[in-house]
């Protein structure tokens, strides 16, 4: 588990951490419970790496102008 916590961190993983944090901040300010609750799942999923499971979410690789063509 501490492996998971504290390796991997990129650049997205952390925006995607300070984003939840964020809507948690938001949602204790405002006092609203929904937004609390998607705050909390937004940190969570990046602490735990959590997301695009087995690379679904990968952006194919570029092909050639030649490759495209025949």
């Amino acid at each position: 588990m501490k492996k998971v916590l504290f390796t991997n961190w990129n650049l997205m993983r952390i925006a995607r951490f300070a984003l939840g944090l964020f809507v948690i901040q938001q949602g204790y300010e405002t006092d609203q419970p929904i937004m609390l609750g998607l705050g909390i799942l937004l940190a969570v999923l990046p602490l735990l790496n959590l997301g695009c499971n087995g690379n679904n979410c990968a952006v194919p690789q570029k092909r050639s102008f030649f490759q495209r063509n025949k």
